[in-house]
């Protein structure tokens, strides 16, 4: 057996002996550097690449040829031109060690010249600057096949899966997972010859599969013949960049793509690769640019290229049944219920033994709150690609964003496993979101795996205060306090709730030429909104205040000596949760978002001063009343500058208002006509619209802002209030709801554009009640209130027109009770009210078995 083993040893040994080798070192010519991670491959006589490697270090490569021959040597380098060496002869068994010389000649694309025609040539190497541009591609895209054939490369990935709201992007759902050792590609894709022939996605009505091309498919000659080609330049992230364009050529009717390929001018880099989606069917109200998918390519050191991040985006269906003519439901039409978005991203990646880190870049740095000038803990620190902020795409939440942390005690924050690059630092804390103030993204750097110790502060207290309290001047004597209302057991707001803060004032007054000096008790007072949050402005700088919840006989003492004060409330449990209409009303106060107008006037002794307080009766006059939101993300803009000028006299006819921090105005007592409506505010486009005022009505109007620079145009939806709602209050209840969260509205717009089949339907669409079905009848319910018989949900009230026409213990006393949807169709209302709980009851509303909540139908 010994014997054995060894003759097969010895029939080996000659073997290696007799091999080709070729060894040696690349630099520049003219005695010029050594050349590391260059690209360098082994031509055959018939030019075929039969071995390929990187250069080392000191530009050493090695190839061992497979027989004897003549061969030749090809350099690539990103940025370079291509050189090949002439041929060397190799005889059976030889060693041959040489020098190869490579010609500095840079590859420059910021001097190529790139024509905006509608020219689609059919190959990437036809036209010198496409050529040129489509090569530096190729050699970055040759090296991730090299790589995946050689296997030597390994990454641990970081992949997710997320649902997106269709109007803000916010994400509503997120699943991830960490896999070590996985070999490129990241992602799997089919052939070429599959993606050509069956589509690059298969959609049908249960489910949707989306393919991306990988380097393979990219460089084939499939995809090459399927498309044609272009040139593009572009900037971003102030980086000059050329993009190859590429989109089908034929007349296909399969699902196909177009993108870019874009590198960076400077170093002709890969940077990336976008792609869009062609002839895909998609539900109604898909934004056909959110469909698609992005490949953002990175390189090993003197390495070849892979893929570091990588999305695809598709819509997800629901299905929308609309009656037809005949009053039969037609078949299900499908509509946009989200997106779903794939991805992934290379946390660290292998080369053999030896370790890339890739994603093991850090962000450092403390955070203080302007105000105290203290370390603030328990603030989100949230970074994102800075092209996502440029976009004004909405900020992650800080649970799904990939690299967040929370400052701790001291303030201090560490974001860990950020690839190089550059990203958008945002900073959110509750304190914050109660004032409505979210600070400006910072921009950040990560550059050799580290970035800058960072020093960060919240917005200043004259900043907060004016956003608090957008109707009072910036300076003064007055300050604000801002706080959230809290369940003492729990820490959770507490929405609903009546916050007052309590001082005293001094009056004086010459009497018989005595000083009569009256002391008397002054207030501010707000309700606590859907988070708890609250704000109390008005409250004087240095002088001793009371804060409660107001009917307490207990609370916090506190003395503002700076424009705003952070101070939460604790929730009595023992009283009652008020609704606006029984909260006190203070003695001075901000009254449907309008400023309030004080005057002094100077006493004399021996002067008797008469004031005379005028009302204005019924004239020809109305009020414009109005809310202003992003048009992108749909939140409140607060502090938006309002007025509105007279078409016919051009002048100014009303004094400018401030949006308050749920984006609402008030511009009361105006003259019957048509104006210009003017809204400002600074990082959004002015905007300008005309708008009628009629006698004896309210005007709403809906502002929609566009972030500068602008990218939507600013919409307005102007609405004439029915007069049957005006008069039944529908519309000042609808005020205040909006004001203090209690309640939700429906308008006539608002369920012309909801289409609802039935009353249930848009009534499901309201927070704090759930619609249930039973033998062809539904109810609704509160889901904040039981009933307290076995568990059963909390019905709620329904009135029509004022008619109690559902009690809530029908369906305990009753055997067969009617349901909502046999009173009334979606069509034939004006207006929908809904209150999830006693709390919220207006009075007109309240009364027999109303704990529960109640639905108000109006009828046109």
């Amino acid at each position: 057996m010994t014997f054995c083993c060894f003759l097969a040893a010895v029939l080996v040994l000659p073997s290696e002996a007799l091999a080709q080798r070729i060894s040696g070192t690349v630099r520049e010519a003219d005695g010029g550097r050594l050349i590391s991670g260059g690209f360098v491959s082994l031509l055959d006589q018939s030019g075929v690449a039969v071995e390929a490697d990187f250069t080392a270090a000191a530009g050493a490569f090695s190839f061992r040829a497979p027989g004897p021959g003549e061969y030749r040597i090809r350099v690539e380098r990103i940025g370079y031109a291509e050189w090949v060496t002439g041929p060397y002869a190799v005889a059976a068994g030889q060693a041959l060690a040489i020098t190869v010389e490579v010609p500095r000649q840079p590859v420059r694309l910021g001097d190529l010249r790139v024509e905006v025609t509608g020219v689609c040539l059919d190959d990437p190497r036809q036209g010198e600057a496409l050529a040129t541009v489509w090569d530096e591609a190729r050699k970055a895209l040759e090296t991730a096949v090299w790589a995946e054939d050689r296997g030597e490369l390994t990454f641990t990935l970081t992949e997710y899966e997320r649902t997106i709201d269709p109007r803000s992007l916010v994400t509503l759902g997120s699943e991830t997972r960490t896999r070590h050792d996985v070999r490129p590609p990241p992602f799997r894709s089919l052939s070429a010859r599959q993606l050509v022939t069956q589509g690059y996605a298969v959609v049908d009505r249960d489910s949707s599969v989306f393919y991306a091309p990988d380097a393979n498919v990219l460089l084939s000659e499939e995809f090459r013949d399927a498309h044609c080609f272009g040139l593009r330049r572009d900037e971003v992230e102030g980086e000059a960049r050329l993009g190859v364009t590429f989109r089908p050529s034929g007349g296909s009717n399969v699902i196909g793509i177009e993108g870019t390929l874009w590198l960076d001018e400077a170093s002709a880099a890969l940077r990336e690769v976008e792609l869009r989606y062609r002839n895909v069917p998609l539900p109604r109200g898909t934004d056909r640019r959110r469909v698609g998918a992005n490949l953002f390519f990175d390189r090993v050191p003197d390495g070849p290229f892979y893929v570091r991040d990588w999305w695809i985006r598709f819509p997800v269906r629901g299905r929308s049944l609309r009656p037809v003519l005949t009053g039969l439901t037609g078949d299900p039409e499908p509509v946009l219920a989200a997106y779903r978005q794939t991805g992934g991203s290379v946390v660290e990646a292998f080369a053999g033994r030896r370790w890339f880190g890739t994603g093991e870049g850090v962000v450092v740095g403390v955070l203080r709150d302007s105000i105290s000038g203290e370390p603030l803990p328990g603030a989100d620190i949230v970074l994102r690609d800075w092209n996502d902020a440029v976009a004004l795409n909405p900020r992650p939440e800080a649970a799904e964003a990939p690299f967040s942390a929370v400052t701790d005690d001291a303030g201090a924050f560490r974001v860990t496993g950020l690839p190089d690059g550059v990203y958008a630092l945002g900073v959110d804390h509750p304190r914050l979101r109660t004032a409505g103030v979210r600070p400006d993204e910072r921009r950040v750097v990560v550059e050799d795996r580290s970035s800058e110790a960072l020093e960060l502060w919240t917005p200043s207290a004259e900043t907060v205060f004016t956003r608090t309290c957008p109707n009072l001047p910036s300076y003064g004597s007055r300050g604000a306090v801002v706080g959230v209302v809290r369940d003492p057991d729990t820490g959770l707001p507490v929405p609903g709730v009546a916050v007052e803060a309590l001082w005293r004032t001094w009056t004086m007054r010459m009497v018989g030429g005595m000083v009569d000096v009256t002391e008397r008790t002054d207030s501010a007072s707000d309700v606590s909104g859907e988070e708890g949050e609250f704000a109390l402005c008005r409250v004087p700088l240095g002088e001793p205040a009371f804060l409660r919840q107001a009917g307490a006989d207990v609370g916090v003492e506190l003395e503002l000596l700076t424009r705003v004060a952070w101070q939460d409330v604790q929730v009595d449990p023992t009283l009652p949760v008020e609704s606006p209409e029984e909260t006190s009303t203070p003695a001075v106060q901000e009254v449907a978002g309008a400023p309030t107008e004080e005057d002094v006037i100077t006493l004399e002794p021996g002067l008797v001063h008469e004031i005379e307080l005028r009302s204005l009766g019924e004239t020809e006059m109305g009020r414009l009343l109005g809310r202003v939101r992003d048009a992108r993300s749909h939140r409140p803009v607060t502090a938006a500058a309002v007025s509105v000028a007279n078409r016919r006299e051009e002048v100014q006819s009303s004094g400018e208002v401030r949006t308050d921090r749920r984006g609402h105005f008030v511009l009361g007592e105006l003259p019957v006509g048509e104006y210009e409506l003017s809204v400002r505010h600074l990082g959004y486009e002015p905007l300008t619209h005309g708008v009628t005022v009629t006698r004896s009505r309210t005007t709403e109007v809906d502002v929609r802002l566009s972030p500068d620079p602008v990218e939507l145009a600013p919409l307005v939806a102007t609405v004439t209030r029915l007069r049957r709602l005006e008069t039944q209050g529908f519309y000042e209840r609808k005020h205040w709801g909006d004001l203090t969260g209690l309640g939700t509205f429906f308008t006539a717009q608002d369920i012309e554009r909801r289409n609802p089949f039935r009353v249930t339907d848009l009534i499901a669409d309201a927070p704090g009640v759930r619609v249930g079905c039973q033998g062809g009848r539904c109810g609704v319910f509160s889901r904040r209130v039981s009933n307290g018989f076995g568990g059963a949900g909390c019905e709620l009230n329904v009135y029509v027109d004022g008619v109690l026409v559902i009690r809530s213990g029908d369906g305990r006393w009753r055997g067969n009770p009617a349901s909502v949807n046999d009173f009334i169709l979606p069509i034939e209302i004006g207006g929908v009210e809904v209150y999830s709980g006693a709390a919220a009851l207006p009075a007109e509303f309240s009364g027999f078995d109303s704990r529960c909540g109640a639905v108000v139908i109006w009828t046109k």
